[in-house]
């Protein structure tokens, strides 16, 4: 426990740094929100999109097909989180100085939004389709994202 020492001789607990708790803020809480949005948006679509759903696309198109859940909830669910708690243990155990932290906050939500957007992105143009293969280029929510 961290103190300062008083005159009577006690120990007063003292706040944790502002650095810690602004990396915890722009490491953990705003990409894991970020991702928690994407995946609300997705599970409200969840009727209105193709049964299976485009999950690859190469080349010449969609190429790949699958179910929800594992293609695109788990990776919202699992990838954002875990790269965060990736970047908040870094930022507030790892090198002192503001910039290794900003750094680390910076990836942190690009990277949430970036994979929530390319997820979502490439449900948004498969909505309303009787038919997965019917789906366009996904070129367009990539680049946005």
């Amino acid at each position: 426990m961290t103190g300062r020492l008083l005159d009577s001789g006690g120990m007063t607990p003292t706040p944790p740094p502002r650095h810690r708790l602004a990396a915890a803020l722009w490491t953990l809480v705003v990409p894991v929100g970020i991702s928690l949005a994407g995946l609300a948006l997705t599970l409200s679509w969840r009727d209105r999109l193709p049964d299976p759903i485009v999950t690859h696309w190469g080349p010449t198109g969609a190429d790949g097909f699958g179910t929800l859940t594992p293609h695109v909830v788990a990776p919202l669910a699992v990838m954002v989180p875990a790269f965060s708690i990736f970047c908040w243990a870094f930022a507030t155990f790892g090198p002192r100085g503001g910039a290794p932290r900003r750094s680390l906050s910076a990836c942190a939500v690009g990277f949430s939004i970036l994979i929530t957007g390319v997820f979502v992105g490439g449900l948004a143009i498969q909505l309303d389709l009787e038919d997965a293969a019917l789906t366009g280029d996904v070129g367009g929510p990539t680049v946005l994202s």
